[in-house]
């Protein structure tokens, strides 16, 4: 099942599942808009508690399994900061997505006598445009932009003989998404976001699924389970890792 969810044609449908639903948005009544021209802000920090699996490798073999459930999150997530900002102007804007986050987790090895340590500090920078295809009751957006990835990663094998590795990845990849916003009653809204990217991985992509909730003009709540998936494989680097999790924010609007 997991390597089927990294295919490029599975990856592709995060994207078609919300592009699915313009039609139907196009045939809803245009909703009250700003005047023309003015731009609208919001900023989120928001808490993603994520867990992670997969395998990594830094030279030693074909990689090493690790896994950090979330029922052992807080032993495993060291730190996590994150926050997201979103500008639009009539059709136009742009998100950025920022997130900071340093893990620890030990998984055995097929062989009973050895375990494997990962210690990884990542940070993923996401700055996309956007632009409004429906501007009706059922926004959906087009979303075209570049994902920054960092890793510092250190695995050490534990066992009869001790060994270990640190090393150190960047690089970017060009992204393709789209967003829907579906209202469900007044104050209420489901979100729905997926993207896939390309360049320097062999493969990212995410999916999140979430409910926004307007306390005021200003203030919403938000809550949903997001999921992010990298392929990444250079001359003795691998890193095929996904990561998934509820968060929870509070979106400030300006």
């Amino acid at each position: 099942m997991r390597e089927a969810c990294k295919s490029p044609a599975v990856a592709s449908m995060c994207v078609a599942v919300v592009l699915v639903l313009l039609p139907a948005a196009q045939a809803v009544a245009q909703s009250d808009a700003p005047p023309p021209g003015t731009w609208q802000f919001q900023v989120t920090p928001y808490l993603w508690l994520a867990g992670v699996s997969g395998r990594v490798g830094l030279g030693i073999g074909s990689g090493a399994p690790v896994e950090a459930k979330f029922s052992s999150l807080f032993q495993d997530l060291k730190m996590g900061l994150m926050a997201s900002f979103e500008g639009r102007r009539d059709r136009w804007g742009f998100l950025f997505d920022g997130m900071y986050i340093k893990l620890g987790a030990t998984s055995p090895l097929e062989s009973p006598y050895v375990d494997a340590t990962l210690d990884e500090t990542q940070q993923i920078y996401q700055l996309g445009g956007t632009y409004r295809l429906n501007r009706g009751k059922v926004p959906v957006d087009l979303v075209l932009g570049a994902r920054y990835f960092y890793l510092n990663t250190t695995l050490t094998l534990t066992g009869p003989v001790g060994l270990g590795k640190s090393v150190s990845k960047s690089w970017v990849d060009a992204i393709v998404g789209a967003r829907v916003q579906v209202p469900l009653a007044e104050r209420l809204c489901l979100v729905g976001y997926g993207d896939v990217g390309s360049g320097g991985s062999n493969l990212s992509w995410q999916a999140l699924a979430g409910l926004s909730y307007d306390f005021s003009k200003t203030v919403s709540g938000k809550v949903g389970y997001r999921y992010l998936s990298i392929d990444y494989d250079s001359v003795g680097f691998l890193y095929d890792m996904a990561q998934g999790g509820f968060f929870l924010g509070v979106g400030i609007a300006f």
